[in-house]
């Protein structure tokens, strides 16, 4: 079944990714028009990246050339109190807009979820407004109370954290937040975290990238003793996104994990402090392994969250009635189909990784410290990865539900076993009550050692490095630029003088931003294209040639929160619900392959169906010196922006002036725009030159003058 999204409109269409919350499944995005919405599921991030990036290019395709804003929010729906024992979950909205929703919970001690959400590319909005239900069985849940945050209370990119009042049904919420008890009314503790960023066209961070792209170890060196451990981990997360999409991210960590290894005599502490290089491998192993981690761990998982067994092997922490013996049985299962899945998935290791540790061991043979590779190794992959995702799966997007008591002692004890065979060492001392693991422990260390290498052979050939979640580069460029002009400031007069031409390319950069308009402007929704083109024209032009374009690899993804990379593709298969502020999980029916499904939510069952065009994976077109470009519609992307740029820079030869030219430009290439989905509509099929398009019309037109 054919289906197509219309994407003119009198107001620009809203892409935004729909939280599995909703919609009962992941990887799903709407579409908002001005007369219907359409919901779409893609098979994996990948996937969900790329239909993204291309429909924004359809909608808006000079989107990198000028000033945009990117309105983030962060919501952090920690707990609740003074609640009755019963089931409850919280809703969040954004105006009247249903967003997302947490876990149900029992109240026991506490009623704790510990959930976050977050939201990029938002539009315009007023207040959040988080509702708390209590679950009834067989019937609809009953609202306990909700509270209101005013936006204009907020101040930009501070964390506000308070427990907030639960205004009962027909009372009004209050916006204001208390950090003690008020009596003995519901309360729910939120922290809210609001960001602008004002990115600048992607060609004024030429000169910026290209210095982080040679001397990013050395700015790091720089900077290591003025940072704080959140600020090198937001630095190392900016870093590596950016340098990512470059192919430098492995040599960049390569060395900065060098650096740490000559500063450190004692290769036990190595990977255990809270320095760049561990917080940068750290994320790194995040932003490129999660699909492997999910693949690897998920069952047993799974498997532990829904087993009724009791795990406990500590005497004295025991309860009345259970059998020691059996527990004991029961972990030894447990760690055993852990380290069974750990060990077997070492051919799906990513190659990106594969090659990082290959070349560390490499590095550290080479300075005669050869016996300190499998510390780094172990440190990396157990100590920073499947260990914390074994202890906190949902941190990892492993589970959604935060572990009760019972599960959570399981999974610390699989942990701290796999951890300390990860460490060669076997139990004893404080953990005699673990000394039931030492034949384990000592069994397995051969396979150990097996497993490291192998993760760390070298990679035979060229690879094309994994695609990351997220990965809008203007976005990062503009918050690093923000993040070292604060901290620039704070250095010394030596320490400045040995980043060289840093705080000349950033205080270029900050006077292109002061003739811009500030975050008080964000452009509201009802804004077209073309005011919001008007508004931040005031830039002066840069010229930049199809090369620059190409290895500036301009890119825009959006997403509403962190989640996991994937190198699955697929099509996407659409499915509807009644409004965009639905209340119940969408259903979806996912077609055969190669077929998408839709409706319009208007409300009449036999509308036709339509969808947009799949293009099989191989016919992509590819970035010369990048990665692949998806490119659902087939009329944008990478070929039409290169005769976007020929007809740019012939028609500035023949008027004689860049503004001239640009708007003409522009103006041509939304008519085009709007002529081939026109045609598209109501032809159903879309011309492939500017000819074609001419002829056609005349061809539409004597018919039509005919009837």
């Amino acid at each position: 079944m054919i289906w197509t999204v219309y994407l003119g409109s009198d107001s620009p269409p809203l892409i935004r990714v729909v939280h599995p919350s909703l919609s009962g499944r992941e990887h799903c995005f709407c579409v908002e028009t001005s007369n219907r919405n359409s919901y779409l599921a893609c098979k994996s991030d990948l996937e969900l990246n790329r239909w993204i990036d291309s429909l924004q290019h359809v909608i808006d395709p000079l989107k990198e050339e000028r000033v945009q804003y990117d309105q983030s929010l962060t919501v952090w729906i920690t707990e609740a109190k003074h609640l009755p024992k019963k089931r409850f979950f919280a809703e969040l909205f954004l105006d009247d807009m249903f967003c997302c929703r947490t876990v149900t919970k029992p109240v026991t001690e506490m009623l704790f979820w510990g959930e976050h959400f977050k939201f990029w590319d938002l539009r315009t909005f007023h207040k959040i407004r988080v509702v708390l239900k209590r679950e009834n069985k067989n019937k609809k849940a009953a609202v306990v109370g909700e509270t209101e945050i005013c936006v204009a209370d907020l101040t930009l990119g501070t964390e506000h954290e308070h427990w907030y009042n639960l205004a009962g049904p027909g009372q009004k919420p209050s916006s204001s937040g208390s950090s003690g008890q008020s009596g003995k009314e519901p309360q729910i503790r939120l922290k809210v975290k609001l960001q602008i960023l004002t990115m600048l066209p992607l060609n004024y961070y030429e000169s910026l990238l290209t210095y982080l792209t040679s001397s990013s170890v050395s700015l790091c060196k720089v900077l290591e003793s003025y940072l704080n451990v959140r600020q090198k981990e937001e630095l190392a997360n900016l870093l590596l996104r950016v340098l990512h999409d470059f192919q430098k991210a492995r040599d960049f960590l390569e060395e900065i994990v060098m650096l740490d290894v000559e500063k450190t005599e004692d290769a036990s502490l190595l990977f255990r402090g809270n320095s760049i290089a561990t917080k940068a491998i750290d994320l790194y192993m995040k932003l490129i392994g999660l699909p492997y981690l999910k693949k690897t761990l998920s069952m047993f998982i799974r498997d532990v969250y829904y087993n009724a067994q009791d795990f406990e092997v500590d005497t004295t922490r025991i309860a009345a009635g259970e059998d020691f013996t059996t527990n004991q049985q029961n972990m030894r299962m447990k760690v055993d189909k852990a380290w069974a899945l750990i060990l077997s998935s070492y051919p799906k290791f990513p190659l990106d990784l594969r090659e990082l540790f290959s070349r560390i061991r490499v590095r550290c043979e080479e300075t005669g410290r050869g016996d300190i590779s499998r510390n780094i190794l172990s440190g990396s992959i157990f100590l920073r990865f499947f260990c914390p995702a074994i202890m906190s799966p949902s941190l990892f997007n492993l589970a959604e539900e935060y572990p009760d008591e019972r599960i959570s002692r399981c999974l610390i004890i699989t942990a701290k076993v796999i951890q300390n065979l990860a460490n060669f060492t076997k139990f004893g001392g404080k953990e005699e009550y673990m000394s039931f693991m030492n034949d384990f422990v000592e069994t397995a260390i051969p396979n150990m050692d097996l497993f490291l290498s192998k993760i760390s052979e070298p990679v035979d050939g060229e690879f094309r490095s994994a695609e990351i979640y997220n990965s809008n580069i203007g976005h990062h460029l503009s918050s690093l630029h923000t993040f070292l002009s604060e901290k620039i400031d704070t250095l010394s007069e030596a320490d400045r003088e040995e980043l060289g031409a840093l705080p000349s390319i950033l205080l270029k950069l900050d006077d292109l931003c002061e003739n811009i308009p500030r975050h008080s402007s964000f452009l509201p929704a009802a804004e077209s294209a073309q005011d919001r083109r008007r508004k931040t024209g005031s830039l002066p032009t840069i010229s930049i040639n199809e090369n620059q374009r190409h290895d500036l690899k301009i890119r825009s993804y959006s997403s509403c929160r962190e989640k996991s990379t994937s190198n699955e593709s697929g099509a996407a298969s659409g499915y509807h619900g009644n409004t965009a502020s639905s209340r119940q999980p969408l259903p979806v029916r996912t077609p055969p392959e190669g077929e998408t499904e839709s409706k319009d939510n208007s409300g009449d069952e036999s509308a036709r169906r339509r969808s947009l065009p799949v293009v099989p994976e191989e016919s992509i077109p590819s970035i010369p010196g990048g990665r692949q470009m998806s490119d659902p519609t087939s009329y944008t992307g990478t070929p039409h922006r290169q005769i976007h740029l020929q007809r740019q820079s012939a028609t500035s030869l023949a008027t004689g002036g860049d503004v001239d030219a640009a708007v003409l430009s522009e103006k041509l290439t939304v008519l085009r725009h709007a002529i081939s989905s026109f045609l598209l509509t109501h032809i159903g099929r879309r011309p492939d030159t500017d000819d074609e398009i001419i002829e056609t019309l005349k061809d539409l037109s004597l018919a039509l003058s005919r009837t």
